[in-house]
């Protein structure tokens, strides 16, 4: 795609911010795998609330879907079915062969390690009322009650997200490229080896 097209896509709305990023989206296998490696062994309550905050997060910082798959308001707070399924029965969960984290971008992997800092230090329970006081899972339960379905849909997450406070700090691939910058300014932009 061209620049001036891709710039009139922007500016007009046909294109998403989030379409300038990659052209296919994560896979929440993919996903589940870099958040245990980064956060080792847990209790599935807690994967499940923290894939619904890094998908909340994700929309809101980079106005796009982290992964592919659908979040459902449980009983228990918002749920992945599909990682539901596969990890049906355990109660602590410490890896995932279902997925390859190296197939996250840099990006997905600074928004994961940004809701990982955020939420990480939570405990299940803490975790489970935190989410269960939030519009997407309240409006969720509240529409299966009356017949409705139960997924909590991208558009209610990134409604709810981008209206929180928090959501007007600097993205996480923002952080780590002011970092990297940083880093590069430091250095006086030379880098002598080059040389």
């Amino acid at each position: 795609m061209e620049v001036q097209s891709l710039t009139a896509g922007l500016a007009s709305g046909a294109i998403g911010r989030g379409e300038c990023y990659r052209e296919r989206m994560a896979r929440v296998d993919d996903v589940v795998a870099f958040v245990l490696e980064q956060s080792g062994t847990m209790t599935t309550y807690k994967l499940q609330k923290l894939l619904y905050y890094a998908q909340g997060w994700s929309l809101a910082w980079d106005d796009r879907p982290l992964f592919d798959a659908k979040i459902k308001a449980y009983d228990k707070g918002p749920c992945v079915g599909t990682v539901f399924n596969d990890h049906r029965g355990q109660r602590h969960v410490s890896r995932w062969s279902q997925g390859d984290s190296s197939q996250l971008t840099e990006d997905d992997r600074d928004t994961v390690r940004a809701v990982l800092e955020m939420y990480g230090r939570k405990t299940s329970d803490e975790l489970v009322t935190m989410t269960h006081e939030e519009a997407p899972w309240l409006a969720s339960r509240a529409a299966k009650e009356r017949g409705g379905r139960d997924e909590i849909t991208t558009e209610a997450l990134r409604a709810f997200f981008l209206r929180r406070e928090d959501a007007k700090t600097p993205t996480p691939a923002a952080h780590a490229m002011a970092h990297r910058l940083a880093s590069f300014l430091a250095d006086d932009g030379r880098d002598d080896t080059r040389r």
